[in-house]
């Protein structure tokens, strides 16, 4: 995710965070109606500079990390997303992905509950499918 202007300034700088919101009026105006991204990896606090994905709770420092990464960042930018996913009539699909905040289903409900149901998860299968077909 992009860093610039408001809360999603904490991202590291890269095409994501403009892909995405670049992508979602161009999803509707082509009548696509699902978006597949990733939910992104902040640093571990203001003014870091590289990612900092923390697991656990433990050791205490990993709690402040965490909150960080919630409430000061992801959350915000989600709002932000899914405000302009619903104004194109598009929703969001997340890859659940190890170096993501939302890397399993506890924490892609975790995200639902604070944003609500416009983003949801797409299948692992997805990304699969093109292995599985190759083998014979």
């Amino acid at each position: 995710m992009l860093g610039g202007a408001g809360k999603r300034g904490a991202f590291s700088p890269t095409f994501a965070d403009r892909g995405q919101h670049d992508t979602t009026p161009l999803a509707d105006a082509m009548g696509v109606g699902t978006v597949c991204t990733m939910s992104g990896l902040p640093a571990g606090r203001s003014g870091d500079e590289l990612p900092n994905w923390a697991v656990s709770s433990r050791p205490p420092e990993a709690q402040a990390i965490l909150c960080y990464h919630w409430e000061n960042v992801l959350i915000p930018f989600w709002q932000e997303t899914v405000a302009l996913a619903k104004e194109n009539s598009v929703r969001i699909a997340l890859e659940l992905h190890g170096d993501q905040c939302v890397y399993n289903v506890p924490a892609l409900l975790r995200l639902r509950d604070a944003i609500g149901p416009v983003i949801g998860a797409t299948s692992i299968l997805r990304t699969c499918t093109g292995w599985a077909r190759t083998r014979s």
